[in-house]
């Protein structure tokens, strides 16, 4: 860290403060009462110790120039960065924006119809859209049943049932349930019924997570994707636990680790999949809404101009403080300056001068620690005490 600079005035003056503070205490007798203005002569940079003057080299001169130099450059840089966002990007934003705008007018008006939207937004496209709405519904109908046929199997049906539809082979682990599963577990429970909600539920928060703007939305995507994965996961184990409870009455040895994958695979992969469909239909479903999608353009369209406003400020900001970095530097060509330690230095020296007078003075034992007091009171006052060392007699 640079330490503080002092200006001096035109009218300072540098001296040896030691012998000169001796001079001036022996003029009024060591006078406690007219200390304090030679400190505050001091402290102002008016009257300062000669061997603490600062003086620079040529190099040091050199490196501050180079230093103005860089700014100056920096400053040219931001400002050709500044005319190029007002020029170009601003200017090719709003003209978006105007155009979006009387699209949007016009469309209001019926003046002109979607077909005529091409070239502006992406329009419709009825045959994707019919095939996406296939494969979607045809997905969703195998996870609804899926599902169902599975959280029965996890959490309603007991092991002695399951050997007893083992041995009559009515009941395993298989890549597709059979249709009497599914009717033996909405008659079992209605309420299973409502379990394959939980996935597509899932499956639309991903699409929705999808449309927003933010960056963090793909942690809160991914943490989807865990928590049905792990439900997924929780479902497979307690149907293999229960097939080894049921396989165990009997002394038979416990299914493979293959039955869970089987789950997994048919479940979890497949909830994937129809949530990128999803997610596709719903695109190509909103394109329909023109007005709502040429109003988001618009607003996105704003918010951008506000975006590069808003660097265009920071730029202006950072010139503001370059320039007021050029102005100190041309200060230290152009004025004789020293750092505020020459100062309490320079305390230090004229008070040594002062005191080693009055120690010498016999018939005034009292004035000494007069002086010191009016010496650490102006330290204490100025916040400088904590950064010199007092003096000694």
């Amino acid at each position: 860290m640079e330490e503080k600079l002092v200006e001096l005035k035109e009218n300072s003056t540098f001296i040896n403060l030691k012998v000169f503070g001796y001079t001036e205490a022996g003029k009024t007798g060591g006078n406690s009462d007219v200390l304090k203005p030679y400190f505050d002569q001091i402290y102002a940079g008016t009257l300062i110790d000669e061997q603490f003057v600062k003086r620079r080299t040529p190099d040091e001169i050199s490196l501050i120039e180079l230093d103005i130099q860089q700014l100056q450059l920096q400053i040219l840089e931001n400002n050709n960065k500044i005319n190029s966002i007002y020029d170009v990007t601003i200017t090719n934003l709003q003209q978006r924006k105007k155009d979006f705008e009387g699209k949007l007018e016009k469309y209001i008006e019926g003046s002109i119809s979607p077909k005529n939207m091409g070239g502006t937004i992406e329009i419709f496209d009825r045959s994707k859209f019919i095939v996406t709405s296939f494969f979607l519904l045809m997905l969703s109908v195998f996870i609804f049943f899926f599902y169902v046929a599975v959280v029965y199997k996890a959490l309603f049906i007991n092991p002695q049932d399951i050997l007893n539809n083992i041995q009559q082979g009515n009941w395993g682990i298989s890549l597709l349930p059979h249709w009497y599963e599914v009717v033996d577990a909405i008659r079992t429970n209605l309420m299973v019924i409502f379990a394959p909600f939980i996935f597509f539920g899932f499956g639309y928060a991903i699409h929705i997570l999808l449309e927003s703007e933010k960056k963090i939305k793909y942690v809160f995507i991914g943490a989807v994707v865990f928590v049905t994965f792990l439900l997924d996961y929780l479902l497979a184990d307690q149907i293999h636990t229960r097939v080894n409870q049921a396989l165990a009455i009997i002394g038979a040895p416990g299914g493979s680790f293959k039955d869970i994958l089987t789950v997994l695979i048919m479940g979890f992969v497949v909830y994937v999949i129809w949530s990128i469909i999803f997610h596709y239909w719903m695109e190509e479903l909103n394109k329909l809404n023109i007005p709502n999608r040429l109003r988001k353009l618009i607003k996105s369209l704003e918010k951008q101009i506000d975006n590069r406003k808003l660097d265009i400020a920071n730029l202006k900001k950072e010139n503001e403080a370059n320039n007021a970095k050029i102005s100190d530097k041309n200060k230290l060509l152009n004025s004789k300056l020293i750092p505020i330690s020459a100062i309490i230095a320079s305390l230090s020296e004229f008070s040594q001068g002062w005191f080693h007078f009055v120690s010498g003075i016999s018939n005034n034992s009292d004035l000494l620690p007069k002086c010191t007091d009016t010496y650490n009171n102006f330290l204490i006052t100025k916040e400088l005490d904590k950064f010199i060392h007092k003096p000694k007699p």
